[in-house]
């Protein structure tokens, strides 16, 4: 009798193979689908906050991953001359009979033609072809200085529809043993 048994667990990207579970030595074989080192990199949807300096030096090192090549230029030299104005109002009043009021009202206004989103092509997962997504560039107005961080609605669904799509076909494999999903 086949005593193996595949455990499915998409959540942590991985399939193990368990030749013969209830031996304690029985052989065992894990599969992880791991994010590439590529798309690592952009920090992309991980809160990952990069000065203007380090976000120029990351989007001009990876211009390979830019099909359009003027697109690139172009987010490049919009944050090489940035020019944000920010206005602050703070109104604050108290009085004796425990009546409060706070506002704080920050407007910040791009100036500098800042390009606020763009598309670059690279591998999602080790080992798997590459796929096209749309980043937008979001910043922040801290004490004078400007933060920037990397966003992607489009590389959350692409990512989930390559996870299911992977799965898919490497349970075919699997197709005569039991296969349990966690």
């Amino acid at each position: 009798t086949n005593r193996a048994v595949v455990v499915v667990d998409k959540h942590n990207k991985t399939i193990v193979l368990l030749l013969d579970p209830e031996n304690y030595y029985g052989a065992t074989v894990t599969a992880k689908l791991e994010q590439s080192e590529e798309i690592k990199q952009f920090g992309i949807n991980t809160g990952s906050r990069y000065s203007r300096k380090s976000l120029v030096d990351i989007l001009r090192f990876n211009r390979l991953f830019f099909e359009d090549k003027t697109q690139h230029a172009s987010v490049v030299a919009g944050l090489h001359k940035l020019r944000i104005k920010s206005e602050t109002e703070i109104q604050q009043e108290r009085d004796n009979q425990g009546n409060k009021r706070n506002l704080l009202d920050v407007k910040t206004v791009d100036d500098g033609g800042l390009v606020k989103e763009f598309n670059i092509t690279l591998p999602l997962f080790k080992g798997f072809p590459a796929k096209k997504i749309s980043v937008e560039i979001c910043f922040e107005v801290v004490n004078g200085d400007v933060s920037f961080w990397l966003e992607s609605v489009g590389l959350k669904e692409t990512s989930d529809a390559a996870i299911d799509g992977i799965f898919e076909e490497e349970l075919k494999a699997a197709a005569g043993f039991l296969i349990i999903s966690k």
